[in-house]
């Protein structure tokens, strides 16, 4: 299925992508699924246990791999309709895991503790959603209708709206609910990102439609296509399974939501775009987001992790993304820095010393801080917000 690597070259870790495309979001997807498999019980836990301890150890453990694609090669991998199809088969994973665990929950006379452990790692099962969902709707029609019915499916369809017509243009901006800034919490970041992304794809699409001369609330308008199709979901998971569908929902909205704006924020933490002359904000460019190339962060989330080159190369499917010396690493993959995330002094005392660093050996770089969080001699060069 994978291209062929020169035979000049190693094959590496990271090449592993080529080899299994995004399958490994859709077994993870299917964790929920093994821990009815085997027995039930605390095995209902298996999902939060993977996600907040396994695949953070060994995303540390195997470490990264800073290779790309060969240029030469690229064609191959862009052209191998595998790496699609890897992509779609989430969708059907997705609903059948979801029905699952619904299923299990409403009819499978569990105990407490399996119900809350089920209902968690389904959530967390489902969050993933996010990361194969964004591949598509960088694509075609079709994938992105494909991204919208998954993203729908947790509650998340307006993410089209705001990531592609909003997200790609404000970017590392103050403009943007999903740039956070130098000294700002993810604790504050996150209701800020979730309600600001809410409130920006309705406006976004309201403006569309004004553009054509129609009025926002009119067939045209997607966000309404969207929400009544959400709403309709939920009420199809009340038919099949009770009322019980409702908190089941909530508990995998919330955890999405959530999800998605932990990776906004170690994407773009503290990181601006010059504003020009004319009022304008400078292309995006590799130095407004954050890098990694870990093995296990690249092949779970779809290699969302190489976020510079996806800013600067809005295009190129995972596939082929390129690692970017110009961009700020972390010391630590995605999963590596998820407790960091979390806990703010952990945060503090890992990511401030590597960011001033590199504001310090970088000049072009702009600062994005809240007031009174800079060392004194940066705070000339940066925006505060």
């Amino acid at each position: 299925m994978d291209a062929t690597l020169p035979a000049s070259r190693t094959p590496s870790k990271t090449m592993i992508v080529t080899k299994l495309g995004a399958l490994m979001s859709s077994v993870i997807a299917l964790v929920p699924v093994l821990g009815w498999a085997l027995g039930g019980g605390i095995f209902h836990w298996t999902t939060v246990f993977l996600a907040l301890v396994v695949l953070p150890i060994l995303d540390t453990l195997v470490g990264a791999d800073d290779a790309n694609v060969d240029p030469a090669r690229e064609q191959q991998y862009l052209s191998n309709i595998w790496y699609r199809i890897s992509v779609w088969v989430y969708l059907p994973i997705q609903l059948s895991v979801m029905f699952f665990c619904y299923w299990l929950i409403a009819y499978g006379n569990l105990a407490t503790y399996e119900i809350i452990g089920l209902a968690l790692s389904n959530a967390f099962a489902l969050g993933i959603s996010g990361l194969t969902a964004h591949e598509l709707m960088h694509r075609d029609k079709l994938d992105r209708f494909i991204g919208v019915l998954i993203f729908s499916g947790v509650g998340m369809g307006n993410f089209l709206i705001y990531h592609n017509y909003g997200h790609h243009k404000t970017v590392a901006t103050p403009e943007d609910p999903a740039t956070a800034r130098f000294g700002e919490t993810y604790w504050h970041a996150a209701p800020r990102n979730i309600w600001g992304k809410f409130k920006a794809s309705w406006r976004i699409e309201a403006e569309r439609q004004r553009r054509n001369g129609r009025h926002p609330v009119c067939l045209h308008n997607m966000m309404i296509w969207i929400s009544l199709g959400e709403i309709s979901f939920v009420g199809l998971l009340c038919a099949l399974f009770g009322w019980v569908a409702l908190p089941l929902f909530a508990t995998q909205y919330v955890a999405s939501r959530f999800g998605l704006s932990v990776a906004d924020y170690l994407e773009h933490y503290g990181l601006s775009r010059h504003k020009l002359p004319s009022g304008e904000y400078e292309p995006p460019n590799r130095h407004h987001a954050w890098d990694d190339t870990f093995v296990v962060s690249s092949l779970v989330l779809c290699v969302v992790n190489r976020h510079a080159d996806h800013h600067a190369n809005e295009g190129r499917p995972y596939q082929i993304l390129r690692y970017s010396k110009e961009a700020p690493r972390y010391p630590l993959g995605n999963f590596g820095m998820l407790l960091h995330v979390l806990i703010p002094p952990l945060w503090r005392k890992m990511v401030h010393p590597v960011l001033l660093k590199y504001y310090d050996e970088h000049p072009e770089v702009v600062p994005y801080a809240m007031p009174g969080a800079l060392p004194k001699h940066l705070e000339s060069r940066a925006v505060f917000g």
